[in-house]
């Protein structure tokens, strides 16, 4: 049977928690910025963010 050691296990939690914490920082990153980047994609599409609706005369036969 293999044996972890203490400090094998030390490192690998201390790595595992330094992914965790990375993941959970770029997540914080990525939805403080989703707002500018939303705004930026509106302005480059002209989007504007709303939905668009079409009335039924308009759809094709």
């Amino acid at each position: 049977m293999n044996r972890i050691s203490d400090s094998d296990l030390i490192r690998k939690n201390r790595r595992t928690g330094l992914i965790v914490l990375l993941a959970v920082a770029g997540l914080v990153g990525l939805a403080y910025a989703s707002v500018p980047l939303y705004r930026l994609f509106c302005q480059v599409t002209g989007f504007g963010g709303t939905t668009q609706r079409a009335a039924a005369d308009d759809a094709a036969p």
